[in-house]
């Protein structure tokens, strides 16, 4: 969570907060610096770069800057990550006292933020507005996730094919609690009336790190975690005029740990529509579930779209399109007007040896053809549910 790195390098962004991103870095460096003498002092087996890469956002946030931007493979993303661990090795291994070698760094990772930039452009993230929040939905998907968990659903006490929404929270809005309220009130009415289907609210960040704060807001607690590599964490040494928070600042130095752990926490769709839903949409309100049906025909969808990845370009366009009208669950869907037009942007794409990411995730010109068949998939899967939301009063009192 916490807003990217990458926004403090426009040209609209003021010197000041140029000045507060060097600093950031530079505090992660002497963190690095202090464990490794730490260690070395100690006996230890001491590796600066191995200290930087694990124990700092600063290689892991522009990996994965890079990954996301240029879309390169596994084996690239290793080379660049090699190139940039050898930058840090060199710069510490000819460190002066004088500390020029942190601020030829510095500026190192300053320009290659800045190309990337360039380079690459914005990142598109499906993500929405809710409030001061951002939220992105997340749908039940068949393996494991971009970090290798499996099944991560169940850390949430969800089933294995149940959605949710995720909440993030931008690091200049993250301690206003009247701003975070409203902000939920207005996610409650997104979800009854844009995600009725997800299960949960989840969120996970070092403000629900702070003190009562998860208890306050409803939310119950999964995990938590130093979460050092993630460069949303160190965003807690900022106050929130973007300056440094010098005491935050010294217990870090102090005592080489960030104030806060970043917690991952969780909410039942019906508990947080019952504590944030405004008054006036209370009362009777129809959600989604997935029964027993469902699940069948979600499953047979999911390893359809595996199916289609895996084969895309390998096989004919005639063998491709065979699959999908032969699959029981997709002859509808087919036949309709977004069906077909999945199939022209699909051939076409296989002319192109072009791949893509799966049936709901394909190049932009394919937006409305995605919204089509996430539309199908979701009246395909779902049966609809009436649930009541009782006054608020009614709520605080039991």
């Amino acid at each position: 969570m916490g807003e990217r790195f990458e926004r403090l390098f426009s040209s609209k962004e003021s010197r000041e907060k140029r000045e507060v991103w060097r600093r950031l870095v530079n505090i992660q460096l002497d963190y690095a610096t202090r464990l490794y003498q730490k260690q070395k002092d100690a006996g230890e087996p001491a590796s600066f770069t191995g200290i930087i890469s694990s124990s700092t956002a600063l290689i892991s946030s522009l990996t994965e800057t890079y990954h996301l931007r240029s879309g390169a493979a596994h084996g690239e993303q290793a080379l660049y990550q090699s190139r940039l661990m050898n930058v840090f090795h060199e710069a510490f291994t000819h460190r002066d006292e004088e500390g020029v070698w942190k601020k030829n760094l510095t500026k190192f990772l300053e320009k290659e933020m800045t190309d990337q930039e360039e380079a690459n452009g914005a990142i598109g993230r499906e993500r929405k507005e809710a409030g001061s929040f951002r939220v992105q939905p997340k749908r039940a998907r068949l393996g494991a996730d971009r970090r290798g968990r499996k099944n991560v659903t169940e850390r949430f006490g969800l089933g294995e094919y149940d959605d949710y929404v995720e909440l993030h929270i931008p690091r200049d809005r993250q301690t206003e609690q009247k701003g975070v309220r409203t902000s939920f009130e207005t996610l409650a009415v997104q979800i009854v009336d844009q995600y009725p289907w997800v299960r949960a609210v989840t969120a996970r960040s070092w403000i629900l790190g702070r003190k009562g704060l998860a208890d306050q807001l409803g939310f119950s607690k999964v995990d938590e975690e130093t979460a050092l590599k993630e460069k949303g964490t160190w965003w807690q040494l900022l106050k929130q005029d973007g300056q440094i928070d010098e005491k935050r600042l010294k217990h870090l130095e102090e005592t080489d740990e960030l104030p806060y752990h970043v917690v991952t926490g969780v909410i039942p769709v019906e508990e947080f529509l019952k504590q944030y839903l405004p008054e006036d949409r209370r009362g009777k309100v129809t959600l989604k579930r997935r029964d027993a049906r469902g699940v069948e025909r979600f499953l047979a969808i999911e390893q359809l779209r595996q199916k289609v990845r895996s084969h895309f370009l390998e096989w004919t366009w005639e063998q491709l399109e065979r699959v999908l009208r032969n699959e029981e669950v997709m002859k509808d869907f087919l036949k309709t007007k977004g069906g077909q037009e999945l199939l022209d942007q699909l051939r076409e794409a296989h002319k192109q040896q072009t791949s893509f990411k799966d049936l709901g995730g394909r190049p932009s010109s394919g937006e409305d053809v995605g919204k089509a068949f996430e539309q199908f998939v979701q009246e395909e899967t779902y049966t609809s549910e009436t649930v009541e939301i009782p006054p608020k009063r009614e709520v605080l009192t039991k």
